[in-house]
């Protein structure tokens, strides 16, 4: 099952097949979740890294800054993708009714203001 992280996404992802590399996002990121790991049970967890050491992550085909500006949009879209299928690799009971898409979230990066920040004071207070 592909998770697809899309970094500023235009447009977001809104249905199958839609994923940060068809020309949406400058940046994104592919994890392939494989049966070993499935399935999830109701509030399971899994986690998913940038590491080389992740069994799940597709380095060659995800592409990140070393760092994100502020504010950027993040939109993660589950089970993204199938080439073979108009309903990604699986096949949900609920997707069976064409219902509204309902694999993707999207969230804005954190914005700090230094009225957020906390002072650093030396042993002397100062």
């Amino acid at each position: 099952m592909p998770v697809d992280p899309n970094v500023n996404p235009n447009p977001p992802p809104s249905g199958v097949n839609q994923v940060w590399n068809d020309s949406r996002s400058a940046y994104g990121m592919v994890w392939s979740v494989t049966q070993s790991a499935l399935p999830l049970t109701v509030g399971g967890t899994i986690t998913l890294t940038g590491s080389s050491s992740d069994p799940y992550y597709w380095p060659e085909l995800s592409r990140m800054p070393a760092s994100l500006p502020a504010g950027s949009a993040i939109c993660v879209q589950a089970d993204s993708a199938n080439a073979l299928t108009d309903y990604e690799a699986v096949l949900e009971n609920h997707e069976m009714a064409n219902p509204p898409y309902n694999n993707v979230a999207c969230v804005p990066t954190p914005v700090c203001s230094n009225k957020h920040l906390r002072k650093e004071t030396s042993p002397d207070g100062r």
